[in-house]
């Protein structure tokens, strides 16, 4: 399968945008319903993406079908790890149909190449614990987990501390 990688351009908005509501949209079905999408978010996420496309942290993987998937990277900012530069994959899409095909791992490989071309010490992301293909791609590419991630429910009460 032919495909290129390049940085994407403003003219790329509305497909990438497209590409990450679609990620929302299988994020929530296949592993919780996490995401929001209503008209106010997508006004914020048509925000985030067009900052990123300007800073040229958003990835593109292009075949002749069109943009076939994507990848945003940004600056990891922790008060704790000031010492050295994190880079962060925020985002990874690739549209199903080209899934098991190397784009996910090409655009992986990209950025972690244009992360130590800028300097950075490492790249993190977050993956759900449940989405197995995904942490293979990873682990494939040379991430490890490190850290584990937790997160509490503050509607359910669910991290309420009784003494």
């Amino acid at each position: 399968m032919d495909f290129k990688i390049g940085h994407a351009i403003t003219e790329d908005l509305e497909t990438i945008k497209e590409l990450n509501l679609d990620f929302l949209k299988e994020h929530n079905n296949r592993f919780e319903k996490r995401f929001r999408i209503n008209k106010e978010n997508e006004k914020r996420i048509t925000r985030y993406l067009k900052e990123c496309i300007s800073a040229k942290n958003m990835l593109v993987a292009r075949s002749d079908r069109g943009i076939i998937g994507c990848l945003t990277v940004t600056d990891e900012k922790h008060p704790l790890e000031l010492c050295y530069k994190l880079a962060y994959i925020a985002s990874i899409y690739v549209k199903p149909q080209f899934r098991n095909k190397g784009v996910g791992k090409v655009l992986l490989s990209k950025a972690i190449g244009q992360a130590s071309d800028r300097r950075y010490e490492q790249v993190s992301l977050r993956v759900a614990t449940k989405n197995d293909s995904a942490v293979t791609l990873y682990e494939n590419v040379g991430f490890r987990t490190k850290f584990l991630e937790m997160e509490c429910d503050t509607k359910k009460n669910a991290c309420e501390f009784t003494e």
